[in-house]
């Protein structure tokens, strides 16, 4: 009892003294220089990541047999990634609910946006705690993004201990299942209650799954290109070695938070977990698939976070 009285003192001063820092700073002519930049540097910061990606790859990208394959996969890539941003979103949003914090779903979106501007920059999807810059409940926003991790390595787990058949199976049949579920939760305002908190969670269980299965099927497509384009005779017999659950246990590994954005420890565990292939193969395809995820979000949330800025500084000084 007195340990956790102690420990309890120690995060109240511990608190008080970074607010008291906070107030002592946020005037400083440096501080405010930073906060107006730190959106551009980190822009810069994004195209650093995605030159230093490509030249740490052992493949030359820039060939004709790879150039138009390429820019199609980015393309397709940088399309699907509102939906990440999208599903992301309504867990986030779905969680907060549960724990009591109701909100806007804009408000969650926009949440996720900005957390998302950081996601090539941070390991083990830390960017997700900046979502408390933008939420009035900063506990409740903490607790929900622990969930969220909670979630993830549970669905993930769980997939890597499934065979293929299982997870066809969740695929053929839970799918029409969570469209029911969506359809219920919005069309039953305040009955069932408890009915409700359980279609939440089951919602957030099959979101967190569609999530990663389609970024399976991102890093199978980044395999497809390069395999193709190495003109190897059985492409298609290389191509099956892409397994989900070998993908799962790769994403599990790149979650470790060492580096930033997983960027290291996921290309060195793939070469291991994908030893049937070329190693220069395997290689710059995990690269090409860590910036056509990672990258796109990056980029869609610096994106926000600027325009944002620029409309408020308009609207500031329209008034002013």
């Amino acid at each position: 009892m007195s340990i956790q009285k102690s420990a309890t003192r120690i995060l109240i001063l511990a608190k008080s003294k970074l607010i008291t820092f906070y107030i002592m700073i946020e005037d400083k002519p440096l501080v405010k220089i930073i906060q107006k930049y730190i959106p551009i540097f980190l822009a810069f910061l994004l195209i650093v990541y995605i030159c230093v990606s490509l030249y740490n790859s052992n493949i030359n990208i820039f060939t004709k047999d790879l150039i138009a394959p390429l820019i199609i996969f980015f393309t397709k890539s940088f399309l699907i990634a509102p939906y990440f941003l999208l599903s992301s979103s309504i867990r986030f949003h779905l969680i907060k609910s549960l724990l009591g914090y109701n909100t806007s779903f804009y408000k969650s979106l926009k949440s996720v946006l900005i957390s998302s501007s950081l996601d090539a920059f941070t390991p083990a999807k830390i960017n997700d705690f900046a979502r408390v810059k933008n939420e009035s409940k900063s506990k409740i926003v903490i607790l929900s993004v622990v969930l969220e991790r909670i979630i993830d390595f549970s669905i993930l787990v769980s997939i890597f201990l499934f065979t293929s058949t299982s997870t066809l199976i969740i695929r053929k049949i839970i799918f029409p299942v969570f469209i029911i579920l969506l359809l219920i939760i919005g069309l039953t305002k305040y009955k069932f209650l408890y009915l409700k908190k359980i279609l939440k969670i089951l919602s957030c269980i099959q979101l967190t799954y569609y999530h990663w299965f389609i970024a399976y099927q991102i890093f199978k497509s980044s395999f497809s290109v390069f395999i193709k384009a190495s003109q190897i005779t059985n492409h298609a017999y290389y191509i099956n070695f892409i397994q989900f659950p070998k993908f799962v246990f790769m994403t599990i590994i790149s979650t470790l938070p060492i580096s930033a954005g997983g960027i290291g420890i996921r290309e060195a565990s793939s070469i291991t977990i994908f030893s049937e292939i070329d190693s220069s193969i395997v290689l710059t395809s995990t690269i090409c698939y860590g910036i056509a995820v990672s990258g796109s979000l990056t980029f869609i949330g610096l994106a926000y976070v600027n325009i944002n800025k620029f409309i408020l500084e308009n609207k500031s000084g329209r008034t002013s």
